[in-house]
């Protein structure tokens, strides 16, 4: 990708003296911009660090959605557990009272 379509802007950065000789050079027996290197380089790494933070913020919200179900479930689960448990005292309740009705019952025949 070569970047004449582009506006452009100036960036200064500072470069170690030997590093920046050697990569003018390679430029030069390659007839290449240094520009046009750098550039590229850049348009990489942002491209591939683009895609592992889409791919953390996927994985964040996957995360969050299956957090949220199994929060979902656990309440459904405890509901249930606690609907049981008063059903069954309330049908507890009910054959106590069902044996008092029925002494009171038997006594009010005597």
């Amino acid at each position: 990708m070569w970047i004449s379509s582009y506006t452009m802007n100036k960036l200064n950065v500072n470069f170690p003296l030997e590093l920046h000789k050697r990569f003018k050079a390679i430029c030069a027996l390659k007839g290449k911009q240094m520009t046009e290197i750098l550039v590229n380089l850049v348009q990489s790494y942002v491209e591939r660090e683009e895609k592992t933070l889409t791919k953390t913020r996927i994985a964040k919200e996957k995360a969050k959605e299956f957090a949220e179900d199994k929060a979902k479930d656990m309440a459904e689960d405890l509901a249930k557990d606690q609907a049981e448990e008063l059903a069954n005292e309330a049908a507890e309740q009910a054959k106590v009272k069902a044996k008092e009705l029925a002494r009171e019952k038997r006594r009010s025949k005597r």
